[in-house]
């Protein structure tokens, strides 16, 4: 009789590791410790397919996954495959990719048990259904139905309930490296500047502390709407965090400011004479562009426009100009309600935004813009 060749085990584990966490590495520490691979795969994503973009370039998520995984065992092999296809890949593709490397090997795909009911959904399941066992790590949160209608090993021991999104809003939104992120990953953010780090570094140095914690709670309500009305998060995202740069100056250098940058708009000496803190959101335009680079004319009109608005505004600018009024840290009666109707109808909650804005402006004494009552006629003008 003829001695059958044993088979090797194969893992694989794919993911956009935007970044990398701690529960990535527990994990592939048990998988590993579970199933003895011969060979581990950890497979940077190009693109999920169920994303519409990521953060950071995909070179940065393939350093970061090198820096950490290779550390773990000698089998693993961070494999670049989908970076080099440049676009979007499916995990059976990638199976078939590994089948060819490894003619006679036993397939284990890792994944979380929070994806495990949408697995059916992936594309080509029929083919990974029939060459792969499925490695699940029970996640917090995420029960695990018994009897699941395809080949399976569960992982012992339960797994924390990290998300990327989580971790990387932490980073991108609110300037934080947490203790889910190894060391050499928060070092590689920060020497690359990456998740928006540099302008965090400079926010926190310049801005009062008030004014950082707004600008902040600005940029999660501003990111949340960009979702909900189908807007590029990363420009929500990068218009908020710059859009109070300008009040990092007191009055008089706003003024000089301007002069020696030549900002100019209509009625700009008038503004300097009776309400010179209206400067703050041209100064962070161009602050923006000259400090971090910013050249996206989306973006620095939204911050440019976020204190008086501007006719026929585009949807990137309505969320900031909303955001900036209606973030959680204001407290005046009506923010919660401006910031209700913005996931409603981002055009009711500027209008609302924007009426709350004068009448507070007139109730306290102050002086009125006649270009933001101009901007009121014509938004409320229009059908």
């Amino acid at each position: 009789m003829k001695a059958t060749t044993k088979q090797d085990n194969v893992l694989i584990f794919g993911g956009s590791f935007d970044p990398v966490h701690s529960a990535h590495i527990a994990l592939l520490k048990q998988a590993i410790k579970q199933i003895k691979p011969k060979y581990s795969y950890v497979i940077p994503t190009y693109l999920s397919p169920f994303k519409k973009s990521h953060s950071i370039d995909p070179k940065h998520r393939i350093k970061m996954a090198k820096l950490v995984f290779n550390k773990i065992s000698k089998t693993i092999i961070v494999d670049d495959i989908e970076i080099k296809n440049n676009k979007k890949t499916y995990a059976y593709q990638n199976l078939k990719y590994l089948q060819k490397k490894h003619t006679n090997a036993k397939f284990f795909l890792l994944v979380g048990s929070d994806c495990v009911d949408t697995l059916p959904k992936w594309k080509n399941f029929a083919y990974l259904k029939q060459n792969i066992i499925f490695l699940i790590g029970k996640r917090e949160g995420f029960k695990l139905k018994k009897n699941l209608p395809f080949n399976y090993e569960v992982l012992k021991g339960n797994f924390p309930k990290i998300s990327s999104t989580g971790v990387r809003e932490n980073l991108e939104i609110f300037g934080k490296t947490d203790s889910h992120i190894p060391s050499p990953i928060k070092t590689y953010i920060k020497q690359r500047n990456l998740y928006n780090y540099e302008i965090h570094k400079w926010l926190e140095k310049n801005l009062a502390v008030a004014r950082y914690t707004h600008t902040k709670y600005a940029a999660k309500l501003a990111v949340e709407l960009a979702k909900t009305h189908n807007i590029d998060e990363q420009k929500a995202l990068i218009a908020s965090l710059i859009h109070d740069m300008g009040k990092s100056l007191t009055v008089e250098q706003k003024i000089k400011y301007c002069e020696k940058n030549k900002i100019n708009f209509k009625n700009i000496k008038t503004v300097e004479t009776y309400a010179p803190q209206l400067l703050h959101s041209h100064i962070s335009e161009d602050m923006a562009k000259k400090i971090f680079k910013i050249k996206d004319k989306d973006i620095l009109n939204a911050a440019k426009h976020h204190t008086l608005g501007k006719n026929k505004m585009n949807k990137l600018s309505k969320v900031i100009f909303v955001s900036d009024a209606s973030s959680e840290d204001r407290n005046y009666p009506n923010a919660k309600k401006v910031r209700q109707l913005a996931f409603e109808n981002l055009d009711n909650a500027l209008k609302e935004a924007m009426r709350l804005k004068i009448s507070y402006t007139i109730s306290t004494g102050k002086w009125v813009s006649l270009e933001a009552i101009r901007i009121w006629n014509q938004i409320i003008s229009q059908k």
